[in-house]
């Protein structure tokens, strides 16, 4: 995983990094995409909101605006989601949480 940090912010810690819902890209970004499974679809007007559970058990929500092309966006199907490094944030993680702790939803 990569992300863009400003300054002297996390030299040899440990981080928690976060990417918006509709910064998410689907598709491989030259290898860098996590792989997971396609669990829920929502249309909402002009975007589609994705719940997709990836191989580690984790959750990532990525938010559409228009089609994928190429993408399967059925229920159940392999996916393949990333994002640019500009489009990451990292924090400092406060209390010491491991990356396994930091899962959004298992």
């Amino acid at each position: 995983m990569l992300a863009k940090v400003e300054g002297p912010c996390c030299a040899g810690k440990q981080v928690q990094m976060f990417v918006r819902p509709e910064a998410m890209v689907l598709g491989d970004l030259q290898g860098r995409g996590l792989q997971g499974v396609l669990e829920q679809r929502v249309f909402q007007g002009e975007t589609t909101r994705l719940r997709i559970r990836l191989r580690d058990g984790s959750l990532v929500v990525a938010s559409l605006a228009g089609q994928a092309p190429g993408v399967r966006l059925e229920p159940n199907a392999p996916i393949v989601v990333g994002w640019h490094p500009e489009h990451a944030r990292v924090l400092p993680s406060e209390d010491g949480a491991t990356p396994d702790d930091m899962q959004l939803e298992r």
